[in-house]
């Protein structure tokens, strides 16, 4: 009976092993919650392992930010191609706030040994026929002689922030509005201090002035410029309409 009992654990301890090596073989890569947002910034090697940070992003909490869950991505030779998938939830309240993601992938390095030149390409949110028409022509009607450029920039606070709108109008009205903005944090850490510096840019292009209707292009540069990240069209980056109206009355 003895030996009938340590028969039956051998082969479950073999079969767990076994399942557990055939685990991390299969293993190929997947994405995560990052616990830590000054981590990852390049490649960090764990074992059969390596980790990087996908990114960080900040838009309303009803699904203006990325999950990891939802994020669709496959690995074809060296190149990464990802969409975000965000799932906007269609009865949440918008004015609850603003929520902040930031997600790592994890690369099995046994599977992808040249995972340091890995080739990044974010699947991006295509524009209608019609937007791109519009685009189109307020990207050409720009150059005309009798459109008006203004400008102005903004530090906020003491650490090199800045925000800058440029605003292009035609007979007075808005046709194009530039919203760039640098965001610098200060980070205290336990081995000292420094700043993450993100910067966003979005461009406006004005359907309908009067009623607030415009088609966003945006992007994202994350600290020292080591992603850019195509800004998501439901996430929350908009301009001031009394700052654009206050510096073309200027």
């Amino acid at each position: 009976m003895k030996l009938f009992l340590t028969l039956i654990i051998v082969c479950l301890n073999t079969a767990i092993c076994k399942s557990q090596t055939t685990a991390e073989d299969t293993f190929d890569f997947y994405f995560e919650t990052s616990k830590d947002i000054s981590k990852y910034s390049t490649w960090e090697k764990k074992g059969d392992s390596a980790i990087i940070k996908l990114g960080e992003w900040r838009g309303d909490c009803c699904g203006g930010v990325p999950h990891p869950h939802f994020i669709k991505a496959k690995i074809v030779k060296d190149t990464l191609s990802y969409n975000l998938n965000n799932v906007p939830n269609p009865n949440c309240d918008r004015r609850i706030g603003i929520c902040m993601a930031a997600i790592n992938l994890v690369i099995n390095t046994k599977k992808h040994p040249n995972y340091k030149n890995l080739i990044w390409n974010e699947i991006k949110y295509e524009n209608t026929p019609d937007e791109t028409k519009i685009i189109d022509e307020i990207t050409q009607k720009i150059k005309s002689p009798s459109i008006v450029k203004h400008e102005i920039s903004e530090e906020k606070g003491y650490l090199g922030a800045y925000e800058k709108y440029i605003v292009y109008t035609d007979h007075h009205v808005p046709i194009l509005i530039e919203r760039e903005e640098k965001e610098v944090r200060r980070l205290y850490l336990k081995n000292g201090e420094r700043n993450d510096t993100s910067y966003s840019k979005g461009i406006f292009y004005i359907t309908k002035w009067d009623d607030n209707q415009f088609i966003r292009k945006g992007k994202i540069i994350t600290a020292k410029g080591s992603r850019i990240i195509e800004m998501h069209k439901d996430m929350q980056f908009e301009y001031d309409r009394n700052k654009v109206i206050q510096l073309i009355n200027k």
